[in-house]
């Protein structure tokens, strides 16, 4: 049986790998170089498609298409030659080059539906500034055909494209980028597929089951917003507002549950209503204090995010008692509602959402030699039983916020509870005096 078009793209992709391509420093320069020109004189086309993906203003897709240049301009400003062609012969010179990072290989991404132009270059681009090989699934773009070799895939009928996005990436990515290093997969790849693959991007939440190292986005864990009674409720209204309206609401950071103290709900509804029209998609939930808060989630999953409107002590103890990836105080940060969740094995990147240290890998190499260890018993006994040093630590402890609530507590307690107490023991040893002095009087 001929192999698919796609194992005939595998196979090319990893014989560059082989080839060391795309580990040159000016071949990833160059494709970015080429990659950012294509983007930035479509750019009106690209918001356009944007723009109508998302049902959103044109504002709302000038800021995707920035934060995605963006994102591409940092990677790009990573590629230093003249630095990393000095790391690249420090061996040479007899000096460690303990910061080497190499990249993994082939990597394929299978992007997210929401903010699709964000979600798809920002990994391609990460990836490609860490020297790899990529292979882009496109399955959800519309329809696709072969051209005379079977390597360049491009949208046939492009008005019927479920994705004006998608339409719009398959007519210049493949143009903009080296086909020996990027291939667009029109078909999902299977496992035996993604099993020659070195580094699966998964956006969709949906994990796999195969071997293989994975950036999985598990976008089903749900962000939560505290409104405490400290809050500025004009800020929070207007984040989780923004948060929840077009185009953001589709976004895995897009907080489902907001819970809200009851003496500020209503303030807090009225704050709402001076961005929306509309609060049937603010799941609000009431409370009664920060403890009855964190009691009422302490059963729930790791949070993918938390979002802390009060004062900052406040912050501080419910950051620390909600289980979360992530806690944003007093803010939900717009690119936060760009693209996918942050791959949930590696800390959460905020923007941009992906880094090329996700698709490389530390490689130093060591010249210089470790200290000499001492041959002498009596000495390697004095070295190993050594005193640490001192903590440095003062007399006493420091008093937080709670604790000084406890201990407020403590001593309000104590002037209530003293002063009755010796009020009792003295009326009752009055009351003895009295009989006693009364007995002595009748004998």
């Amino acid at each position: 049986m001929a192999p698919s078009i796609l194992d005939v793209g595998i196979e090319r992709l990893r014989a560059s790998i082989t080839e060391g391509r795309p580990e040159s420093v000016r071949f990833r320069q160059n494709e970015f170089q080429r990659l950012h020109a294509a983007l930035r004189e479509n750019s009106a086309s690209i918001c356009d498609a944007i723009s109508k993906d998302e049902s959103c203003s044109t504002a709302a897709a000038e800021k995707e298409f920035y934060l995605t240049m963006d994102a591409l301009r940092t990677f790009y400003e990573t590629l230093d030659f003249d630095q990393l062609f000095k790391q690249e012969f420090l061996v040479k010179e007899g000096k460690d080059n303990r910061n080497r990072r190499v990249g993994l290989g082939l990597v394929a991404i299978r992007p997210s539906s929401h903010s699709q132009f964000y979600s798809v270059l920002v990994p391609l681009g990460a990836a490609i500034a860490a020297g790899n090989c990529v292979i882009l699934e496109v399955s959800f773009f519309g329809k696709t055909k072969q051209d005379g070799k079977g390597l360049l895939l491009i949208l046939d009928q492009l008005t019927n494209s479920p994705s004006a996005v998608g339409a719009t990436l398959l007519n210049y990515l493949p143009s903009a980028l080296d086909q020996d290093t990027f291939f667009i997969a029109p078909n999902k790849l299977q496992p035996s597929q993604l099993s020659k693959t070195d580094l699966f991007v998964n956006q969709t939440g949906q994990s796999a089951d195969f071997s293989i190292s994975q950036l999985t986005s598990f976008s089903q864990s749900t962000p939560i917003a505290i409104i405490d009674r400290t809050a500025d409720i004009n800020v929070a209204a207007k984040a989780i507002t923004t948060a929840r309206l077009v185009p953001h609401r589709t976004s895995p950071y897009s907080p489902e549950l907001v819970i809200v103290n009851a003496f500020i709900l209503d303030a807090f509804k009225t704050a709402c209503l001076k961005y929306t029209d509309d609060l049937s998609n603010l799941t609000i939930k009431t409370c009664t204090s920060i403890t009855d808060a964190v009691t009422s989630q302490k059963e729930s999953p790791v949070f993918l995010a938390t979002y802390l409107f009060a004062a900052p002590p406040v912050s501080k103890f419910l950051s620390e008692q909600l289980p979360s990836q992530v806690s944003y105080i007093n803010q939900i940060p717009l690119s936060l509602l760009y693209g996918p969740a942050s791959p949930s094995s590696l800390p959460p990147s905020q923007h941009p959402r992906y880094t090329p240290e996700m698709f490389s890998v530390p490689r130093p190499q060591i010249v210089s030699k470790e200290p000499e260890i001492p041959n002498k018993v009596d000495v390697l006994r004095e070295l190993a039983t050594k005193k640490l040093k001192e903590t440095g630590q003062k007399p006493g402890y420091a008093v937080g916020f709670f604790e000084q609530g406890i201990f407020i507590g403590l001593g309000v307690t104590a002037l209530v509870v003293l002063p009755t107490v010796s009020w009792g023991m003295w009326t009752v040893g009055r009351q003895a005096w009295n009989y006693a002095a009364a007995r002595g009087k009748l004998m």
